[in-house]
């Protein structure tokens, strides 16, 4: 916004001088013409004033007419005096006025720009667009509301399902020399989990890709180890439940189960011809027992396949687990990975203390079941 330009000081010196300048001149016309009278006076007085047909009373009266003009002169003077007076003291107060109305434009606020007309009307336009969505919105949620409302109408009413009867677990060891057989319930669903059977799949495949990778290594024997996990991830080996994948964790080689969303869910477990149900009919309660690991979305089929275990009599125990675990083993494979550190040198034997032998520790509870 352009700044308002401030206005020009007035300035009377100028007039001052003329007016004073004009009073003069008629001043100095009025002496001149005064004197001039008074000589011309005097000449005829020195004649005789009869040859010009002059008498002494015009004499008298033009003598008298000087006189008056000469005290007119004097009142013009002091007229003119106090015009110059009156001048100053108008300069003086217009100039006073212009301090004071400087100082007021100071103190005056800032003067706000014009407001964009154009710019108002837009953002007017898109409240305006905006109000309307929401009001476009608004009406399809209540035809919605009204949709389901009028489905819930129409639902029969839903009778609670019967009653699940669940054992209280009584923990004991397991029989002597018995094998777990593993279940595992993620997803809702449950399946017979036999890591050892994929684990050996996995491992003749390694061995057959470490060959070359051997033979190229010389004496030293080391691989490039990534290069083989990377190989072998191309083509992974896999069955109906789990994907197995490779990875080198402490320059060793690990299998990781990945889970491919396969099992049975709860309403086919009570099919006799369920996978489970064979499984556990091949069990022997002496040699084995099942043991379920459940995560938290499978605790229910977890509850349904541990009451058929229940009716054949076949020892249970379960193990939870939680979202992110992920089952995984050393594949058990011996190997030297590039960049592996040198061990440490073995420390000397420590020197026995005086006195009996500290007790051993108590042994780890064997697996359990409920």
């Amino acid at each position: 916004m352009k700044s308002r330009a401030a206005p020009t000081e007035l300035n009377l010196d100028s007039l001052m001088d003329t007016v004073t300048n004009v009073v003069g001149i008629l001043v100095l016309v009025l002496v001149l013409v005064t004197l001039n009278i008074q000589k011309n006076v005097e000449r005829i007085r020195e004649e005789d004033p009869s040859q010009f047909g002059v008498t002494e009373e015009m004499l008298e009266d033009i003598q008298q007419q000087a006189q008056e003009q000469r005290e007119e002169i004097k009142e013009l003077q002091v007229e003119v005096f106090g015009l110059d007076v009156r001048l100053e003291q108008d300069r003086q107060a217009i100039q006073e006025q212009q301090k004071q109305l400087e100082q007021l434009r100071r103190e005056m606020p800032t003067v706000k720009p014009p407001v964009d007309l154009k710019e108002l009307q837009k953002q007017v336009d898109q409240r305006k667009q905006k109000e309307k969505e929401l009001q476009d919105q608004l009406a399809k949620i209540e035809e919605e509301i009204a949709a389901v409302q009028g489905d819930l109408g129409q639902t029969p009413e839903m009778t609670a399902p019967p009653p699940k009867i669940v054992r209280l677990p009584n923990p004991r060891e397991a029989p002597k020399g018995a094998q777990p057989v593993l279940f595992l319930c993620r997803e809702g669903r449950i399946m017979v989990f036999d890591p050892e059977q994929l684990k050996d799949r996995v491992k003749k495949r390694v061995e057959f890709l470490m060959r070359p990778l051997v033979a190229k290594a010389g004496a030293s024997g080391e691989i490039d180890c990534q290069k083989l996990v990377d190989t072998y991830n191309k083509d992974a080996v896999s069955d109906q439940e789990f994907r197995s994948r490779l990875v080198v964790e402490n320059f060793n080689l690990v299998l990781v189960y990945e889970y491919r969303g396969a099992g049975e869910t709860t309403d086919r477990l009570r099919n006799p011809a369920s996978r489970f149900q064979a499984a556990i009919r091949r069990m022997d309660p002496q040699k084995s027992y099942a043991r379920f690991l459940v995560w938290p979305d499978s605790f229910d089929v977890y509850v349904e396949a541990r009451s058929l275990c229940d009716e054949r009599g076949v020892l249970a125990g379960w193990e939870p687990n939680t979202e992110d675990y992920q089952w995984k083993v050393s594949l058990g494979i011996k190997v030297s990975c590039l960049g592996k550190p040198e061990p440490p040198p073995a420390k000397p034997p420590a020197k026995p203390a005086d006195g009996p032998p500290p007790p051993p520790p108590p042994p780890l509870p064997s697996d359990a079941v409920d």
